[in-house]
């Protein structure tokens, strides 16, 4: 992953740990909420024998993709703190 590089021409730091850290709660907040999604094996059977195992791969699916965006910009806020130092 390419990480952002502080220099004179750049983006501030400041600009970039701000916008940065508040992309990471958000992706952290929205990961918690759809963590908290329950998922009930009623809502599918309407739609087959495999409904629900498919929604259940879907959901988890979707939880996998969101804490790898959160990850990343883990990441990239931990590099522009240690780069301040």
């Amino acid at each position: 992953m390419k990480l952002p590089t502080i220099h004179i021409n750049g983006t501030s730091r400041d600009a970039l740990a701000s916008g940065y850290s508040a992309a990471y709660h958000a992706v952290s907040d929205a990961l918690d909420a759809l963590e908290n999604v329950e998922l009930n094996g009623r809502d599918y059977y309407p739609q087959g024998t495999d409904a629900f195992t498919e929604a259940r791969r879907e959901h988890t699916e979707r939880c996998v993709a969101l804490r790898v965006v959160r990850d990343q910009l883990c990441e990239i806020v931990q590099h522009l703190m240690e780069d301040a130092s």
